[in-house]
């Protein structure tokens, strides 16, 4: 097949992570490929040692806050759109694609072109819209009728599409991660991290993800970290890098840990070059995010490390914790919820271990790489029979 797969953010984060593995699992079968970005960035040189063919489109229309922030945005987006339309055009007529693969929700001109050229389109939504009203009403309607297929990576995301119009088209593929990167974790490699950060004799929780206040919740972590602040043994590791332009939340989370007296026990990280021996590092794994988190995938790669993990009961969080078997799920912003939760999981060292185990029989079962390959690569084969 040739497939043109489009994705916006050229980070290595969630969604790029999954361009990633598919685009390079792809290649590997044979299949011809091209990745369209809007930006240069981590994710092109990752690429490329995959030897999947990458090309920047820097004209390529993403639909962000900023657009609809005023009248004026609004019409350069529009200005973009049409601009983009006819790069991206010129680019199906180059490659004569039997399928066009947009990966994230914000991107519309593949979809618009693509149908335009009735060559079938896959949308692949893994963002939550339900905040912004009536505006997604369009945005949804827009959506169901530029896509063939509409893939969302939980059943919350699946929901957002009621019963309108077209909503047959919908269905739910959870991401999949290849068990072969949670292998070979050695503990020279753990030991490293831990030395770096002064994690001898401790008991570990952490929180993996960007920094982002109210957003991501690791302010619900500090307050949770007040409250079993007597167990000396106890460090917090908020593990991640802000979000571009917001730096003032990392400070103000590392004034929050001092005000509330657990300053020497809260670790910022910032971005780690080993994050799955930071994960090992780990005696419990905690998932903070007080909105939706449409698929987190800090609680996936917590389950195949064989961590316990704590997460908020919204999302498709619900989906991915078998609550008291896996781990806990506990309401957005309830730092007192989660504090018991977690001392649940410090005072008994075989209840983390038994959860570790089931969370990686879980994440065999349900949330590998190969089930999420198969079902997509024949989602693609039933669309260009």
């Amino acid at each position: 097949m040739r497939i043109i797969l489009v994705h916006s953010m050229a980070d290595l984060y969630g969604a790029s992570r999954s361009l990633l593995r598919l685009s390079s699992r792809l290649v590997i079968d044979n299949h011809q490929v091209r990745v369209i970005l809007k930006e240069d960035g981590p994710l092109v040189k990752e690429l490329k040692a995959k030897n999947v063919p990458v090309q920047i489109m820097p004209n390529l229309a993403c639909i962000d806050r900023q657009t609809i922030k005023s009248f004026k945005s609004f019409l350069m987006f529009v200005k973009d759109c049409f601009r983009s339309a006819k790069e991206f055009n010129a680019l199906i007529n180059e490659e004569k694609p039997d399928i066009v693969h947009t990966n994230v929700a914000l991107i519309l001109t593949a979809a618009y072109v693509a149908s335009k050229r009735k060559i079938p389109h896959v949308w692949h939504i893994r963002e939550s819209f339900k905040e912004f009203g009536i505006m997604w009403l369009f945005f949804r309607r827009f959506m169901l009728k530029y896509a063939d297929v509409i893939l969302s990576v939980s059943t919350p995301i699946a929901e957002q599409f009621d019963l309108a119009k077209g909503a047959q088209k919908v269905r739910v593929l959870y991401n999949g991660f290849p068990k072969e990167e949670f292998e070979g974790v050695t503990e020279d490699r753990v030991d490293r991290f831990r030395d770096t950060w002064g994690l001898k004799n401790t008991l570990n929780i952490g929180v993996v993800g960007r920094v982002k206040l109210q957003r991501k919740g690791q302010e619900v972590l500090i307050r949770a970290a007040k409250i079993l602040n007597d167990n000396e043994r106890l460090r917090f590791l908020i593990i991640g890098d802000v979000f571009p332009g917001n730096d003032e939340h990392l400070r103000i989370l590392e004034k929050m840990a001092k005000e509330n007296g657990v300053g020497e026990k809260v670790i910022f990280t910032g971005g780690v070059d080993d994050i799955k021996a930071a994960y090992k590092a780990l005696d419990i794994s905690v998932l903070t995010s007080c909105l939706p988190e449409p698929f987190g995938g800090v609680v996936i790669e917590s389950m195949a490390l064989g961590k316990p993990v704590i997460g908020t009961s919204i999302g498709g969080t619900i989906e991915q914790i078998e609550e008291n078997v896996t781990g806990f799920k506990v309401p957005p912003g309830d730092h007192i919820r989660l504090a018991e939760a977690l001392n649940k999981l410090i005072n008994s060292e075989d209840l983390r271990v038994n959860m570790g185990i089931n969370g990686r029989r879980r994440f065999e079962e349900k949330f590998e790489f190969e089930n999420f390959y198969n079902q997509l690569t024949g989602v693609y084969k039933r669309l260009i029979q």
